[in-house]
């Protein structure tokens, strides 16, 4: 604010479709990827010129949206669905590559920290299932009671944190086990979740 160093001003308004949700953001910091849950949709902006690049059918109620560390593949959540999809952003259009089932309400995604893993939650199936990048195939699944929904992993990989939103709980759920090994009581409805100190976010 006024005194403090530095102002803030709407630099530009994007039009895009119903509901922007979840973004990601490639590695260069040039483009911007936002699901478009009620549309159906994802809408790429370029950071430098905010201005849209292209936007794309996708399947029912996109959420959490992913990209590999090569940029190259984009994974996107259907909560409205039991899939991953996965896209090839070297094609333009970006090209369907993959429909991964996981489980009903996919919703967010983590990377587990090996840069190779990623755990999707299944909001609706009350499970989160981790996909191996190389394959786009789900590798395994987790029972995650409460309707999960956001993630992160502690530093040394062993456990994973998950919301429990319709439960009111953090859920613990140990790696090596599959197995829910704690509980936390929290307040009503929780979304995201984030440690201090915690696994690499690919």
């Amino acid at each position: 604010g006024p005194g403090q160093g530095f102002e803030l001003t709407l630099a530009r308004r994007v039009p895009a479709g119903k509901t922007p949700s979840h973004i990601a953001i490639d590695s260069q910091s040039t483009v911007a990827y936002v699901t478009l849950q009620d549309s159906n949709e994802v809408i790429a902006i370029d950071l430098n010129t905010q201005q849209p690049l292209w936007t794309l059918p996708v399947g029912s109620t996109p959420a959490d949206v992913f990209l590999t560390r090569d940029d190259k593949t984009m994974l996107v959540a259907l909560t409205g669905d039991s899939y991953v999809e996965a896209y090839d952003l070297t094609a333009q259009p970006p090209k369907l590559i993959e429909r991964i089932k996981t489980g009903a309400g996919a919703h967010a995604f983590r990377g587990q920290g090996d840069d190779r893993h990623l755990f999707v939650s299944n909001r609706g199936a009350n499970s989160i299932s981790r996909i191996d990048l190389d394959t786009l195939k789900v590798t395994d699944t987790f029972a995650a009671p409460g309707g999960p929904d956001c993630m992160d992993i502690t530093a040394d990989g062993k456990q994973l944190l998950v919301t429990s939103r319709w439960a009111g709980k953090l859920t613990f759920i140990d790696l090596d086990t599959k197995k829910v090994s704690q509980q936390v009581r929290v307040g009503k409805s929780p979304h995201g979740v984030w440690t201090l100190d915690h696994a690499p976010m690919r």
